[in-house]
């Protein structure tokens, strides 16, 4: 016979920093996928506070992504969130400088360190410490989550 005990305020703040665990974990690793795809395989971060019109804001400082050998990652420009956004790089050379949009073909080259997307889906990632402390993450090694069972 299975015996219950009382959850404590120790237990409870344990059950919040692991699951809190979980969902920067999730975060990052779709980040990861999204930008890097399958290859993706370690996650290596940092957040920090940014001065900000008389506050500081938390930020993340940087995420680097490599494959199970360690080598860093770059981006993954054939999977759907690049090709979007080369897609969309086209279409604003086009429009805006359709009459040099044929003679000078590096215009039409996509650069993903001119693109704004990675720095907006970083925008959304959850910040994660302000003491700008690294931290790893593997895409396929989620954290250990509680497992909590409520009366129905």
């Amino acid at each position: 016979m299975t015996t219950y005990r009382e959850l404590t305020i120790n237990d409870l703040a344990k059950l919040v920093k692991e699951a809190a665990a979980a969902i920067n974990w999730q975060a990052y690793r779709e980040f990861a996928l999204t930008v890097y795809g399958d290859k993706a395989h370690k996650i290596v971060t940092a957040t920090g506070e940014e001065y900000n019109d008389q506050t500081y804001d938390d930020v993340v400082n940087y995420v680097n992504v490599f494959d199970i050998e360690g080598n860093e990652l770059e981006p993954d420009l054939s999977l759907p969130f690049w090709q979007e956004r080369v897609k969309e790089h086209e279409r604003r050379v086009k429009k805006n400088y359709h009459g040099y949009y044929d003679k000078y073909p590096e215009m039409r080259e996509f650069d993903t360190e001119d693109d704004e997307g990675v720095s907006e889906l970083m925008h959304e990632l959850p910040t994660l410490d302000n003491d700008e402390t690294e931290f790893t993450f593997f895409v396929n090694e989620p954290p250990i989550t509680p497992r909590v069972f409520i009366a129905e």
